[in-house]
């Protein structure tokens, strides 16, 4: 392998190791325990902090069996590599992404089931490069995959699925699906008002890695059933071997080091919808030892991703 090859793959390879970046309940590969956090596949744990100021409410999602809507999600990624004793910047595609979302059923204990439908995903500036080639091309068996999540009326999911056995499918659709199975955020137990704020655990695995995630949400508006929130998240990644079809494919096999990561944004939710407005930037740091037919090295990545999602109206839906 030239070393020209060889550094487009390890982009590559760094690129999808950022897939992990967001929350997603996937199956777990493979089984880590952090402790003070759930395993994978189990609910999220989650713990009251300050029920904030009157008038309080316990908050709940209520949506009507016919809803049905429509979201764009976007987000993009800066990325600095350093490997091979070269410093690199790389700024990676932008992805445009449309999400239908339909509620299929409503138990009488208020748990709510949807299905998602990939509608489209589009690549910032076509097939300029490796990469941007590498997601268009992968756009085709993305569109019209379908998915399907169980919430309770407090927004914790039970369980989640994507109707696909093709593993690079899932490996390709990355930070979006863990998005999408994690659209809404979970409310306590408790009653809360203005200024309440609450603390989310959950274990998260996909990419072949599995990450842990802490989200501290707190009120910073009420309006009826719409709700502003504030969002803050730190995530971390104990050693692990990971396993990507993806990386495989490519000829590499990644051991990860260490990974820690953080993020602040915005979020505002409707009781009645699925379809929230969020904006999250983020960072993410990852040591890893990456092995490429037969080549070993050491190698880090420090990235900026942000993320944004927005209900979109659509006329004939």
């Amino acid at each position: 392998m030239t070393p020209r090859r060889f550094l487009s793959a390890l982009f590559a390879i760094g690129a999808l190791m950022l897939s992990g970046a967001v929350p997603r309940a996937q199956t777990p590969t493979p089984a880590i325990a952090m402790a003070g956090y759930p395993a994978v596949g189990e609910p999220a744990k989650v713990m009251i902090l300050g029920t904030g100021t009157e008038p309080k409410n316990a908050l709940r999602y209520s949506v009507p069996t016919t809803f049905k809507g429509h979201l764009e999600m976007v987000s993009s990624i800066s990325m600095t590599m350093n490997v091979m004793g070269q410093s690199i910047d790389q700024s990676l595609p932008g992805l445009n992404m449309g999400i239908d979302l339909s509620v299929t059923g409503i138990a009488p204990n208020g748990d709510i089931t949807y299905n998602i439908v990939f509608t489209s995903i589009k690549v910032d500036g076509g097939a300029s490069n490796v990469l941007a080639a590498q997601l268009q091309a992968a756009s085709g068996s993305i569109t019209g995959v379908k998915g399907t999540t169980t919430m309770t009326n407090r927004g914790v999911t039970k369980s989640s699925s994507l109707d696909t056995a093709d593993p690079a499918t899932k490996a390709a659709l990355g930070q979006m699906t863990g998005s999408v199975e994690n659209l809404v955020p979970p409310f306590p137990e408790e009653a809360v008002g203005v200024g309440a704020r609450w603390e989310v655990r959950q274990a998260m695995s996909g990419g072949g890695q599995t990450q842990f995630q802490k989200a501290i949400y707190e009120i910073s508006a009420i309006d009826g059933t719409t709700i502003s929130l504030k969002v803050t998240t730190e995530t971390s990644a104990p050693p692990q071997s990971v396993n990507n079809a993806i990386v495989a494919a490519a000829g590499g096999d990644v051991t990860l080091e260490k990974m820690t990561g953080s993020g602040a944004g915005t979020m505002t939710v409707k009781l009645d919808s699925l379809t929230p407005t969020t904006s999250m930037d983020q960072t993410q740091s990852t040591a890893m030892t990456v092995k490429i037919q037969g080549q070993s090295m050491a190698m880090t990545t420090d990235a900026k991703m942000k993320i944004t999602t927005a209900p979109v109206k659509q006329p004939d839906f």
